[in-house]
């Protein structure tokens, strides 16, 4: 890369500290196990996989609070609360259990104990559990199957369960992500690795726990799976239940999962420190990045049209952007952290600004071959180090438009125009969305066109396996660059952009009728003389006069 292409992102991320955005937090993040680093939602693909989908019973440790809490007198024999995950590994880092507060729960009685379920999925599960006796049609509770009471899950808040397999105590939460669309309509919580579990227990005052390294492995003193990778610990994790007596189904599940867009593998939700450009924190002007980001959207305009309500919902809905990487490559955020608190430098703007210029005239490794005493006196050096964490990568593309705009006087800032594929409202358009709202206030971008994909003439995906590629190089040694711009010009941009052979030889025909028609009309023009045979103004039809207007406008611009 440029130098000074790497200096003006050092700097754009420096504007975004000024500005107030940028923090350090310990959150689950996606984390891929491949590249041992952390990644953003736009370096996250989702493909099918099959996974483990088991149903594990936690142990109530008070059936007089149970009972209490469906409105019972009394209640005889064990009762569970019984939740349903994909993810077995997690099981070792559950703190907590969420219900829903306004769903309804039934208490129902089995041969396997009295089981806590959401009514509207209670069916489904007991069949798992191979206690639902009867067909499709006629399918009934058995003799040995009773619904003792109902209740919603508000009322189930705080009870205390005890952990499966662990000799540890599970609070009882109410959770708004929890749904009845699957499983038992009770989740287990592993707030270090869900981001929606660490928010409901940061509500109730749970501390995370995290066992797993950033090699995926358990750490140290994690009973049975210590050592093993996440995946390895899966099969031990649901014998181990099926020990204790707490597995009431084992099944496998085909479902979207999210994988490494670079290693095209699983990825898992991690806590880790890292550092977050915060889409809800006050900046030092007050407002929220959110609601910049949202204003700015409005202020576009978009072609076609359907991308402001996309763009519009991934900004709701995007969670806090994880900028730092753990990588050996990519724009170091050059920063000096405290080694006790993790606190950045006070004077980091400045310090921010003395690496820039290094970067300027050596390079990005200017800052891995500083040693800090250059900067910081002899105190500081003892108190801070060099951050070691490296950017995002899309924090690299979303700031061209302050390295590229801002820094070239031929250029205007911000932009008349972005274009783009329509894959690129959760990567290049939103992130340069974000860093021109967090330090200038506003989109770089006046306006956002968004595009299809080319494909071949029967709508598939250009692949050189399938031996359809059509490069524009190709295009242009056979046919000449004009037939290529023509297709180009006569495609709808909003749809998939088709191109072949046959489809580039019609466009020819279509380009030798266009240019005979113009050589026929310039024929014509051979004696012509403007003084003496052009039609006054006064007497040609609107249409040539708006076609003289817009002529002139053309030379003069």
């Amino acid at each position: 890369m440029d130098y000074q292409t790497e200096a003006d992102t050092v700097r754009t991320l420096g504007e975004i500290y000024r500005a107030g955005y940028l923090y350090r937090g310990a959150k689950p993040v996606q984390f891929c196990l491949d590249c041992g680093s952390s990644l953003a939602e736009a370096e996250v693909e989702y493909k099918d996989k099959t996974s483990l989908a088991i149903d594990v019973a936690y142990p109530f440790k008070s059936n007089g609070a149970v009972a209490a809490a469906f409105g019972l007198k009394k209640l005889t024999g064990d009762s569970f609360a019984v939740i349903w995950t994909t993810t077995p590994w997690t099981l070792p880092a559950s703190q907590a259990v969420s219900a829903g507060a306004d769903i309804v729960y039934q208490l129902i009685a089995t041969p396997k104990g009295n089981l806590v379920l959401a009514k509207d999925l209670a069916r489904d599960a007991l069949k798992r559990y191979g206690l639902l006796v009867g067909g499709a049609d006629d399918e009934s509770l058995s003799d040995s199957l009773r619904v003792l009471a109902e209740t919603t899950g508000a009322r189930l808040e705080n009870l205390l369960l005890s952990h499966p397999f662990l000799d540890r105590d599970i609070l009882l939460l109410n959770g708004e992500h929890v749904s009845t669309e699957a499983g038992t309509g009770l989740v287990h919580t592993a707030p270090a690795h869900g981001l929606e579990d660490y928010f409901v227990c940061i509500k109730y005052g749970i501390e995370l726990f995290n066992p797993v390294n950033a090699q995926g492995r358990y750490i140290a003193g994690t009973p049975r799976v210590e050592g093993m990778t996440v995946w390895e610990a899966n099969p031990v994790i649901v014998g181990w239940l099926e020990e204790v007596g707490r597995l009431l189904a084992n099944n496998k599940i085909e479902h979207s999962y999210a994988h490494c867009w670079r290693h095209k593998t699983p990825l898992i939700y991690r806590a880790t420190d890292q550092w977050f450009i915060g889409m809800d924190k006050e900046g030092a002007d007050g407002k929220t990045l959110r609601n910049k980001a949202l204003k700015a959207v409005d202020d576009t305009e978009f072609f076609p049209t359907w991308g402001r309500a996309r763009l519009q919902a991934m900004i709701e809905g995007r969670p806090d952007w994880v900028v730092s990487r753990q990588r050996f490559w990519g724009t170091p955020m050059t920063f000096f952290v405290h080694k006790d608190t993790g606190e950045l430098h006070p004077d980091s703007a400045r310090l921010l600004e003395e690496v820039a210029k290094r970067i300027e005239e050596k390079g990005i490794e200017a800052w891995f071959a500083l040693n800090k005493s250059e900067l910081l006196s002899a105190e500081d050096c003892e108190n801070y180090d060099k951050l070691s964490d490296t950017m995002d990568v899309w924090f690299d593309s979303g700031s061209t438009h302050y390295s590229v705009l801002k820094q070239r006087e031929e250029l205007a800032w911000p932009a008349d125009l972005y274009l783009e594929g329509s894959d690129q409202h959760r990567g290049w358009f939103q992130s340069s969305m974000l860093t021109g709202c967090a330090t200038l206030g506003r989109a770089p971008y006046k306006q956002l066109l968004t595009h299809g994909f080319v494909v071949d003439q029967n709508g598939r995906k250009m692949s050189k396996s399938l031996g359809n590629v059509v490069a524009p190089q190709e295009v242009y040694n056979e046919f000449g660059a004009d037939i290529l711009r023509l297709w180009t010009a006569a495609t709808d941009y909003s749809g998939e952009l088709a191109i072949s052979k046959e489809i580039l030889k019609r466009v020819t025909e279509s380009y030798r009728r266009l240019r005979n028609t113009l050589r026929f009309l310039l024929a014509n023009l051979s004696d012509f003389n403007p003084i003496e045979d052009a039609v006054p103004q006064a007497d040609m039809v609107e249409i040539d006069r708006y076609a003289l207007v817009m002529a002139r406008q053309l030379q003069e611009n």
